[in-house]
């Protein structure tokens, strides 16, 4: 989607996408099932959802009695095939994760970067190890805990002074009369 100049992009509420994906005058379902991928898709489009979850937000009601039903695990899965049909979810979208249209792009915000249904895991990050912890030591500044034991105790001979204060200072006597510094 690099290519698209800016005055082509739009915004999207995400909170009134959910509540169109939960609004039953919103017909056919399968555009409700866009606006569930929409409203909850993470940073990489995909809207993760429980075992009922995707049946719950379907929710309809009866325009005479107000009763509300939950739609059959059959009519959520056709309304998903629908709705990939039409391309309002790209392919591979299921119950348990709805993933964003191709020309739908979520650029910051909130959400992971992960799908458990899809297998995501975050990626592995770079490596921050300093070079001591790859073995590349570094002779004048070992890391911490690398040294475990050394041959001869520490003493001010082998040791490379970092800051004035850490030189040793001259002890003078106190002169009587007087309090020590």
């Amino acid at each position: 989607m690099s290519g698209i100049p800016f005055e082509e992009w739009v915004g999207v509420d995400q909170h009134a996408a959910r509540l169109r994906a939960g609004d039953s005058s919103v017909k056919p379902l399968a555009v409700r099932v866009m606006f569930a991928a929409i409203g909850w898709s993470n940073l990489i489009g995909h809207a993760e959802f429980a075992a009922q979850g995707l049946a719950n937000i379907l929710l309809s009601s009866n325009p005479r009695t107000g009763e509300l039903s939950i739609p059959s695990r059959r009519q959520v899965n056709a309304a998903i095939r629908r709705a990939e049909e039409m391309g309002l979810v790209a392919e591979g979208s299921s119950r348990f994760c709805l993933l964003a249209p191709d020309w739908w792009e979520k650029a910051g915000g909130t959400g992971g970067k992960t799908c458990t249904h899809h297998g995501i895991r975050p990626r592995a990050r770079r490596d921050k190890r300093s070079p001591a912890q790859h073995g590349d030591r570094d002779k004048r500044s070992p890391a911490p805990g690398q040294i475990l034991s050394r041959p001869e105790p520490l003493t001010c001979a082998n040791v490379t002074p970092l800051y004035d204060s850490d030189l040793p200072q001259p002890t003078t006597s106190p002169q009587p009369g007087r309090k020590p510094a």
